[in-house]
């Protein structure tokens, strides 16, 4: 849940190139904590996960996984890891269901 004043980066699935149900929300510090597996999916696919625009991920949710697996290794802090599990999680169902996702920024 993000915090009042918070900057809003929230996901959702992508239908008929509108978005649709939420799946998640990530706020100021979330985004803070997700930011290298962000940084390392930019790197691979030159796509920027922008808290203040829309980003279409589509059905292509593996490279985004991928690039959150990844950015787990040598990553010790806590919050850091349950943030990206939390998103590793989400975007897994949305995979497993067929889903195409968008991310939809302030």
């Amino acid at each position: 849940m993000r915090e009042s004043g918070d900057m809003a980066l929230d996901l959702h699935v992508l239908e008929k190139r509108r978005h649709a149900r939420l799946l998640y929300q990530i706020g100021d510090a979330q985004y803070a904590r997700l930011y290298k597996a962000f940084a390392l999916y930019q790197e691979r696919t030159r796509v920027f996960i922008d808290p203040y625009a829309d980003t279409v991920i589509g059905k292509r949710i593996e490279p985004l996984l991928q690039a959150l697996r990844d950015s787990l290794k040598g990553e010790d802090q806590i919050p850091v890891k349950v943030e990206v599990l939390l998103l590793i999680d989400v975007l897994t169902k949305a995979q497993q269901e067929n889903l195409a996702v968008i991310f939809v920024g302030d």
